[in-house]
């Protein structure tokens, strides 16, 4: 009698094993799909974070922006003698009439020039991208800098382009 108590203790257990096995598996079987799918909804919750924000980027005013040229080369143009790199150098531009190639001719009577201080940005201590337009045209510049002592700003115009 004892040896038939033992056998179906033993039976039991075996049957109790193998019904745990088959719950872990079936569930790790699941889980893994379960926890994709909790990834991949997490990915979309990112997606539209990162969407939502550049719009708000997007729509910030160009002074808010990030800039291309690092903190340490802010630095070194105020160094030069630029109290404020990105409105200095744009109220230079402001004023060069002559950086305008000959062959560059504006339309229905515009002047042009560089009237957007949004549309400088600075690349380098040495490279500026700057828009202008002459009221029906607009256009871009690549244009290089250098800052003397004093910081007055030398202007060399590297290549520009009209979006006709």
């Amino acid at each position: 009698m004892a040896n038939r108590k033992a056998r179906a203790h033993l039976a039991l257990g075996v049957i109790a094993l193998f019904v745990g096995m088959w719950i872990l598996s079936s569930g790790c079987e699941r889980e893994p799909a379960e926890q994709q799918n909790r990834l991949l909804a997490q990915i979309d919750s990112l997606k539209s974070v990162v969407t939502m924000q550049a719009e708000e980027l997007a729509n910030l005013p160009q002074a808010d922006r990030p800039m291309v040229i690092s903190n340490y080369q802010l630095k070194e143009l105020r160094e030069m003698g630029l109290e404020d790199p990105q409105a200095d150098l744009a109220e230079d531009l402001r004023h060069r009439k002559d950086l305008f190639p000959a062959e560059l001719k504006s339309e229905l009577g515009g002047t042009f020039g560089f009237y957007d201080p949004d549309g400088i940005v600075l690349l380098t201590t040495k490279w500026v991208l700057a828009s202008f337009d002459d009221g029906h045209r607009l256009g871009h510049m690549l244009l290089e800098f250098s800052v003397t002592d004093g910081g007055k700003i030398d202007w060399k115009l590297i290549a520009w382009a009209i979006n006709d």
